[in-house]
């Protein structure tokens, strides 16, 4: 029961003042509500908590009974009874709270003969929705409690290496890893979404009784209900929230061209005159990490990397756009590391040296001072060389361990906020790439304000992780992430030129044509020797990894989808506009463009590239033909120009050809059609 001294105003919040913690709601923009608990009387946000993008606040309808307060904004109504809130998309019941506590239902005859004995549900569980345990010193751990539903669909929490789209049932883990990427939100087939907007390491269980979330070091229980009526309308609630990408310059919607690693300007040159005789001009050369002298120093090593400032002019005059890696590591023989060190502006350890990775130390870009460093060397020593682009790799950052309480970064203990080092390390460069994407390993909430182009990690080599990486796809740009690519082929791979590993480059680069960013990179087997024993000379260099490198029949395929990708200019740079003005993501889930239909919800790695597009990758080693499933009668075979029936359809897919349909009502159908021409020709 509710009494009228249990809840205040304080601020833009409502706050509720239970035994054990104080409860605050608001609005943020309409049909959601954020709501924070803690257990202390004053809310003090730490100076890196995320901040949600909309602060246009709608006032809720406050309706209050003896029995509870609902609190109404547009579609979304919350009830508290003074234990726990029930979240309500109209009057259909979205999302409950735990709460299992013995009722207070004691009366005594001739004293509380005039008090009515309620009917309530009754429990010695002794459990909250919010609980609050110090583990250890000044270490508490927060978890907060809804009930589960088995038969929820969950989509989205970022990126993770597995074939599963719907995330109920699951255990997830909120940790950055490399090929691990934590944005934890996600939206339901219930109508509505949820934001765990809250840094710290931890974890998220989806279980059939409870779905339960762990901060693992924090005070502070923070998260954002939204609701709405279609898929759509949630993802443009979603980015309201959390923010969405600048729009892409479509300059770079062709071909990125990379691999680990060229070694000098020469052999960066060498493969570039090879793309233009065959003319074909990427949009992107990329040069991969150990060109500099030392890590950490921010710069090329000229005695390998000579010329480089004439060779990005050359690029620059044919369209291409010259990117480098950059590595937050520090070795203590970087010309930087003493005045990183003495300034604190490295992650430091807790009763340990400090180095979290191969020996290194890292740059703290949890503080200002580091970002303005780092944005600082990358504009003296690249962007006066004509780079344009910056690659942000070991954006986790990387560790041997991953112990993030045996660490310090921002000046508290690292465990607190490690998952936002990405977010800042994007923010640190998009000052100097005036957001151009910056291409980065991992991303958190509202990461895409600065820019970030996700890519997913360095993983296998093989047809399995060739279907992790579309699940991945999906479920970060249905958490915001709209800008995303792979390594084509994957990274770690066997043997480069086997027949296994030609058609499953052939097969995944399919797939990434009809993605945002086209994008080849690997670590090709076997290794070219070293060319040197210091600074840019120092470590091997994989195989050639560019489209004519496997083979004639590759290059043919290769070099046609390519095509194809350029004559899609303009439908992909208008994907890219709906992503910067509505939040879509390019690479959609079935159910988002046909959320009615049953079967769009199953499993499956076929995807919506745009409205218009029905995309059905080839994800198995000779396979020759496939599943695939329509959704009404309105859609055209690309490759034929004839309609493909209603339903599941099995239709041919040889090496050269990934089935695609294209919508009949299309404004772009007949540059579809007139652009795939071109496979007939490999025929």
């Amino acid at each position: 029961m509710i009494d009228s001294e249990s809840y205040t105003r304080d601020k833009k919040f409502l706050v509720y003042k239970t035994d054990n913690y104080y409860i605050r709601l608001k609005t943020v923009g309409k049909d959601s509500i954020r709501v924070i608990a803690s257990r202390k009387e004053e809310l003090d946000l730490p100076s890196y908590w995320p901040s949600p993008s909309s602060e246009s606040y709608e006032d809720f309808k406050k309706i209050k009974t003896n029995e509870k307060i609902s609190l109404i904004n547009g579609k979304l109504r919350v009830d508290f009874d003074g234990r726990k809130l029930v979240f309500y998309n109209r009057d259909e019941v979205i999302l409950e709270e735990v709460s299992l506590r013995q009722s207070n239902v004691r009366r005594t005859v001739g004293i509380d003969d005039h008090v009515k004995i309620p009917n309530l549900p009754s429990s010695s569980l002794a459990i909250d929705p919010y609980e609050f345990t110090d583990i250890s010193g000044d270490i508490v751990r927060s978890r907060l409690r809804f009930i589960g539903d088995a038969d929820e669909k969950i989509y989205g929490m970022g990126g993770y290496q597995e074939e599963s789209l719907n995330k109920n049932n699951k255990y997830i883990e909120l940790m950055q890893r490399n090929s691990q990427t934590v944005i934890p939100a996600y939206i339901s087939n219930k109508n509505y979404g949820f934001i765990w907007n809250n840094p710290s390491v931890g974890s998220a269980f989806f279980g059939s009784n409870e779905k339960v979330w762990e901060a693992s070091d924090s005070e502070i229980i923070d998260y954002i209900v939204f609701v709405g009526d279609t898929p759509k309308e949630l993802i443009v609630k979603l980015t309201s929230i959390l923010g969405k990408p600048p729009q892409m310059d479509t300059d770079l919607l062709g071909l990125w061209q990379s691999k680990l690693r060229y070694q000098t300007t020469k052999e960066l040159e060498e493969v570039y005159d090879q793309y233009l005789e065959r003319e074909i001009t990427p949009s992107v050369m990329v040069i991969d990490y150990f060109h500099w002298t030392r890590e950490g120093d921010y710069k090329f090593d000229l005695e390998y990397w000579k010329g480089i400032n004439k060779l990005s002019k050359k690029m620059e005059k044919h369209g291409t756009k010259l990117m480098v890696s950059v590595w937050p590591t520090i070795e203590e023989g970087s010309e930087n590391y003493r005045y990183l060190k003495k300034n604190h502006l490295l992650i430091d350890g807790i009763n340990t040296s400090g180095k979290i990775f191969n020996s290194r130390y890292m740059i703290d870009l949890l503080k200002e001072e580091s970002r303005q460093f780092l944005a600082k060397k990358l504009r003296e020593n690249y962007i006066s060389k004509g780079v344009k682009l910056f690659w942000a790799d070991q954006a986790e950052p990387e560790m041997d361990i991953y112990n993030h309480f045996s660490y310090k970064s921002g000046g508290v203990r690292m465990s607190k906020l490690a998952n936002l080092y990405p977010y800042f390390y994007a923010e640190a460069i998009n000052r100097v790439s005036n957001d151009l994407p910056v291409l980065i390993r991992s991303s958190f909430l509202s990461s895409q304000r600065h820019s970030s182009l996700l890519w997913s990690g360095d993983i296998e080599s093989s047809f399995t992780s060739m279907r992790r990486q579309i699940q991945f796809a999906i479920s970060v740009g249905v958490c915001g992430q709209s800008w995303w690519t792979s390594d084509i082929g994957g990274f770690h791979s066997g043997d480069s030129q086997s027949d296994y590993f030609k058609e499953l480059l052939i097969r995944w680069y399919q797939f990434s044509v009809f993605s945002p960013i086209l994008r080849m990179h690997g670590d090709r087997q076997p290794h070219y020797p070293k060319i040197g024993n210091k600074g840019g000379g120092l470590r091997t260099s994989g195989s050639s990894n560019e489209i004519f490198s496997f083979g004639r029949e590759a290059e043919q395929i290769l070099t046609s989808y390519t095509k194809i990708r350029m004559g899609l200019q303009n439908y992909i740079s208008d994907l890219f506009l709906q992503a910067n003005k509505k939040g879509f993501p390019l690479i959609r889930p079935v159910f988002f463009e046909y959320p009615e239909d049953d079967y769009s919800y199953s499993e499956g790695s076929q995807y919506f590239f745009g409205s218009d597009m029905i995309i059905c990758p080839v994800t198995e080693y000779k396979q020759r033909n496939i599943d695939v499933y329509i959704p009404d009668n309105n859609w055209i075979d690309v490759y034929k120009g004839t309609y493909i029936k209603k339903g599941l359809n099995k239709v041919d897919c040889p090496l050269y050809k990934i089935p695609v349909y294209v919508k009949k009502d299309s404004k772009y159908y007949d540059k579809f059609i007139e652009e795939f021409k071109i496979i007939g020709d490999i025929k």
